[in-house]
């Protein structure tokens, strides 16, 4: 009954499914065309009052752990906002799971956390949030888009707390790039270096495109980030507003 349903979905190589939407989830063996689990994203963190709303899910397929990482956002204001992570402890993915709460308002700036999107590379996961503004529309009320980069490893061995660095302030030209997107490997995940796409989302027209790139890990020590910005020969437009076929409910 959510509106955007926000579909998700990944696949093991072995022809396991994991698939969410808001604000439910269901792991699916394709092999056997049998549903193994299927519930609400709640059953990851029972006991959380249900005023505080779940939404936004994301899940991905990690090949060289054999396991998947499952991500939703809880609650949308400044004193209740996190990004709910989710670790499988083993292979099975209707076995245990470690799950932590991201601090939805990381810098303690008065925002709260909108609109995920996750990749890995070989060592680390990494998100993407845009933090918002209280009380206004996601689209008026834009702060800034950082990156979390996460220990994965932490994370699969249920740590007390990840080991993570949060990347902020992430601008060019004077401008806060919006909305960037993680940039993932292929079938294999890449690394240890991580790339971000994003444009200029609200722009009526414009040739600018953005590649972000955090060039190393966390453990390296050395990990520092490059903002580039590519000119494309041709102009892109901002979206109309189409008429659907229904009215919108």
């Amino acid at each position: 009954s959510s509106v955007p349903c926000d579909n998700t979905l990944a696949v093991s190589n072995s022809g396991v499914v994991l698939t969410a939407r808001n604000s439910s989830y269901m792991i699916y063996d394709t092999n056997a065309d049998t549903v193994m689990v299927n519930g609400p994203l709640r059953d990851f963190i029972p006991g959380v009052p249900g005023a505080l709303n779940d939404f936004d899910p994301k899940v991905i397929y990690d090949p060289i752990e054999d396991r998947f990482v499952l991500l939703f956002l809880l609650g949308n204001s400044p004193s209740a906002t996190y990004i709910i992570t989710c670790f499988m402890e083993t292979t099975d993915p209707t076995g245990n799971w470690h799950v932590y709460y991201l601090d939805g308002d990381p810098l303690s700036t008065g925002h709260w956390s909108d609109y995920p999107a996750m990749s890995l590379s070989e060592e680390e996961l990494f998100i993407t949030i845009n933090l918002l503004i209280p009380g206004g529309s996601w689209q008026t009320s834009f702060h800034q888009t950082i990156v979390w980069q996460i220990d994965k490893s932490t994370g699969y061995s249920g740590a007390a707390s990840l080991t993570s660095q949060i990347w902020d302030n992430i601008s060019e030209g004077g401008i806060n790039i919006r909305n960037m997107h993680t940039v993932r490997g292929g079938i294999y995940p890449n690394g240890p270096n991580a790339y971000f796409l994003s444009n200029r989302n609200f722009a009526a027209q414009s040739d600018s495109i953005y590649l972000v790139e955090i060039t190393n890990t966390i453990a390296s020590g050395a990990a520092s980030m490059n903002i580039n910005l590519i000119n494309s020969a041709n102009d892109y437009f901002l979206a109309p507003s189409a008429r659907q076929s229904i009215a919108d409910s």
